[in-house]
């Protein structure tokens, strides 16, 4: 979110010192106000915006916990049960053949599949988070093509 600081920042920082001295002058302050107002709203993600995925390991494999405790860190992510197949964005899975056939015609077909290994390392889980962020913002301007405006 910090980006989202910076570009307020610049916003109020490259406006014209002779036309708006004061605000430019307070180009920092007004920033950092304007961030904590809109952060609020920025925080509240509507269901049709949310990526909602589906995580499917192995029985009794403890990489389950930490996949579940990176994801709850993202407020645009909500994990599905293990019985729901029509609304899937993602699947992440740590099973070697998955979907199959069969269980493939139950999922969305647009639904993207994660294999994931159950040795991951603190920097392949990072790069699932940036991975997941970008197929989120992907989502957003999908949304926003079809309907002319942010949801």
């Amino acid at each position: 979110m910090t980006s989202i600081y910076q570009n307020i920042y610049d916003f109020y920082s490259n406006i014209s010192l002779e036309e708006f001295g004061g605000i430019k002058t307070s180009s920092e302050s007004i920033a950092h106000d304007l961030y904590k107002i809109m952060i609020n709203h920025i925080m509240a993600v509507r269901e049709s915006d949310m990526l909602h995925i589906k995580v499917l390991v192995d029985s009794g494999n403890p990489v389950a916990g930490l996949i579940y405790h990176n994801l709850s860190a993202l407020e645009f992510i909500k994990v599905v049960p293990n019985t729901e197949y029509e609304n899937v964005d993602i699947l992440i899975t740590t099973l070697d053949v998955f979907p199959d056939y069969e269980g493939r015609e139950k999922y969305p077909d647009d639904m993207i599949v994660i294999p994931w290994n159950s040795t991951a390392v603190r920097s392949e889980y990072i790069y699932l988070l940036v991975r997941l962020y970008r197929i989120y913002t992907e989502k957003l301007q999908k949304n926003f093509d079809e309907n002319g405006k942010l949801h």
